[in-house]
């Protein structure tokens, strides 16, 4: 019997070292992942791992989860072009567990093929930057649900977008894209919003919309008063009379 309580209490105390390991390691991976964060911004404010309620309200911040940096915000902040960023930094491709990556309104001019090496990333949000094309390796993020290029100089587009099939949004209105995969946009059997509003491919149909309307209108305008001059001269001819009063 005492045999068996001392291979129970070895086994709780091995159970428990190995509990405080498992805490240091994960603890430690976190601290190597926000050191990454910290780099990039330029100094330790503390917002790393913080889970602060107000995260959403917060322009460059990161969040974590288990243990690992899975959201990360470094959007540019509006009249301090100076702390713009030029491009995605390479340090944030190391972060294995990143679920969503928000760098909108900043100077991005390229997407480096090293975005493949974020394979849980879910979310990405690079609207309004400089973007004016996408890497091949951009279509192999497989868990990709949101993408909102919306307000960038992208060209085209692959079909090859037809590989996100986890998609769900996608926004890549006020581009200059001249080549549409449609096919491949309607076999995303679970996208539920796609933005192309104010893209060029939607002004070729919106601008000659709104001149066949305005012609109308004016010609509409044209034809009441050429009507209205014909009225009155039918007036004046059977009504001579008054005109001589």
């Amino acid at each position: 019997m005492k045999l068996f309580l001392f291979i129970i209490m070895l086994f709780s105390i091995f159970n428990f070292i190995l509990a405080q390991i498992n805490t240091t390691n994960t603890t430690n991976v976190a601290e190597e992942e926000c050191q990454i964060f910290y780099s990039i911004i330029g100094e330790n404010d503390g917002s790393c791992c913080s889970e602060k309620k107000n995260i959403e309200a917060n322009e460059r911040s990161a969040f974590c989860e288990n243990g690992h940096v899975t959201i990360v915000k470094l959007k540019g902040i509006v009249l301090r072009n100076d702390i713009d960023l030029e491009e995605i930094p390479k340090n944030l491709f190391k972060l294995k567990n990143l679920k969503e990556l928000n760098m909108e309104f900043n100077k991005i001019s390229s997407i480096s093929p090293l975005i493949q090496e974020l394979t849980e990333l879910e979310i990405l949000n690079l609207r309004n930057n400089y973007i004016k094309e996408l890497p091949d390796e951009l279509y192999t993020l497989k868990k990709l649900r949101v993408l909102n290029l919306y307000r960038n100089q992208i060209k085209t587009l692959s079909p090859a977008i037809g590989q996100l099939t986890e998609l769900e949004e996608l926004s890549i209105g006020k581009n200059k894209i001249s080549n549409f995969p449609e096919a491949e946009i309607k076999n995303l059997k679970k996208l539920k919003s796609f933005e192309t509003k104010e893209d060029r491919i939607f002004n070729l149909i919106y601008f000659p919309l709104v001149f066949l309307i305005g012609f109308g209108i004016v010609l509409g305008l044209t034809i009441r008063e050429k009507n209205k001059k014909e009225d009155y001269k039918g007036r004046k001819t059977t009504n001579p009379k008054s005109e001589q009063r």
